[in-house]
């Protein structure tokens, strides 16, 4: 997803034509790279701030440009779709269902939910700072899943004290002996276990945000005086 940053040169090259015509190309292209390099570098990243819940910074710096010329005054800035994670920035700007992460992928090939269902983190899953489930607790329940048949088919009991720490995945109540909703948990003790997933039938984001009004607003911003600069340097040569 990227949006184009261009200019209508014809006014303005008519304006200025005793000064060449070279000269007003290369002054807009020089303009248009301010522009995108501010909302790449600046505007954007501080809009991430405000609208976005403690993005990391690989999301801060996640905005890609293209260089405009006097040849094609044209520059481009947003983000590649090419990577999991430039696809979910791009629907969290866009709004709709989310993609599926590879922990869902995982949990959909062991048959513990279906291919229209996602999980979310529970309230006993350890977070990074960023809000994301830990690096090393996804490892975790992938190994632990991975072991062998789902504790949740054996009965709860006495012996649940020699599990403790163990991840089992539930596969809802009325299944064998389980009361627990699905996703996957963990033994604290006899008598205690903790969510680390829920399964939900779809996540969804809402556009919250606006790369359209960020550039807008650069535009107006920074692409009279850059141009006034490139022109009058262009002029001096």
């Amino acid at each position: 997803m990227h949006l184009n940053v261009r200019m209508d040169l014809s006014g303005i090259t008519k304006k200025f034509d005793a000064l060449g015509r070279d000269q007003v190309p290369y002054a807009a292209a020089q303009a248009i790279n301010a522009v995108t390099w501010a909302v790449k570098s600046k505007s954007g990243p501080a809009e991430m701030g405000k609208v976005f819940d403690s993005p990391t910074p690989w999301t801060l710096k996640s905005l890609r440009t293209t260089r405009a010329d006097k040849r094609n005054v044209l520059g481009t800035v947003g983000w590649s779709d090419q990577t999991s994670a430039g696809r979910q920035l791009v629907q969290e700007i866009t709004g709709g269902t989310r993609a599926r992460k590879a922990l869902e992928k995982f949990l959909s090939g062991m048959g513990l939910i279906s291919a229209s269902e996602m999980v979310v983190p529970g309230m006993g899953v350890p977070r990074d700072a960023y809000g994301n489930i830990a690096r090393s607790k996804i490892q975790q329940i992938v190994a632990e899943l991975s072991a062998g048949p789902a504790p949740s088919r054996r009965p709860r009991g006495k012996r649940l004290g020699d599990r403790q720490g163990r991840i089992f995945w539930s596969f809802g109540p009325g299944v064998g002996r389980q009361h627990l909703p699905r996703g996957a948990w963990q033994v604290i003790d006899e008598r205690t276990v903790k969510p680390l997933l829920r399964v939900v039938s779809s996540a969804n984001y809402k556009s919250r945000f606006d790369l359209a009004r960020v550039v807008q607003e650069e535009k107006a911003r920074t692409f009279g005086p850059a141009f006034k600069e490139a022109l009058a340097r262009a002029t001096k040569q």
